[in-house]
């Protein structure tokens, strides 16, 4: 039978967030594995992993704003406002490049009902060149070019959940 689970992290996942970060995103912008403990022991719920049948899959980190606009030096630190937020910031999304792209599909569909749930006006993401495309596929708008490296540039993302 198939069987996919979407939950909440917990310290022992803080090990493969870091694994499956490193395998999927290329460059010195992916958390360290003491970050991921950090950040899962201060606000586990503002995780969301997914498995199906029993294998960690990916899993979508998330923090809450009073801004629309996150800085490229702030991204670590603005998204640290409480729930009650309006804004909604996936700060990492990825996926164990095991598995496929209908899989970020599915992570992305499960992580905009808990923006909705706890009411954000908008939720905002940072991509690489090559997810523009995809995540314009999923409802998402382009905003802007951010900063560029060796690799690639980093693009904002957005998609509104109501308006005021």
């Amino acid at each position: 039978m198939w069987a996919s689970v979407y939950r909440s992290a917990t310290p022992e996942d803080a090990a493969n967030c870091f694994r499956v970060e490193s395998l999927a995103w290329a460059g010195d912008a992916n958390a360290t594995l003491e970050e991921f403990q950090e950040w899962i022991q201060r606000n586990p719920e503002n995780f969301l992993i997914y498995e199906h049948e029993g294998k960690f899959v990916g899993f979508a980190h998330f923090g809450h704003s009073n801004d629309d606009f996150i800085t490229e030096e702030g991204f670590k630190d603005q998204c640290n406002a409480d729930a009650s937020a309006p804004c909604f910031h996936i700060r990492s999304i990825a996926i164990d490049p095991f598995f496929q792209s209908d899989d970020l599909a599915a992570l992305i569909a499960n992580v905009e009902p808990i923006a909705e749930e706890l009411g954000k006006k908008s939720m905002h993401l940072r991509c690489r060149d090559q997810y523009v495309d995809f995540f314009k596929d999923q409802g998402y708008r382009y905003i802007q070019a951010m900063t560029s490296d060796e690799i690639s540039t980093w693009h904002e993302m957005g998609i509104k959940k109501r308006w005021d």
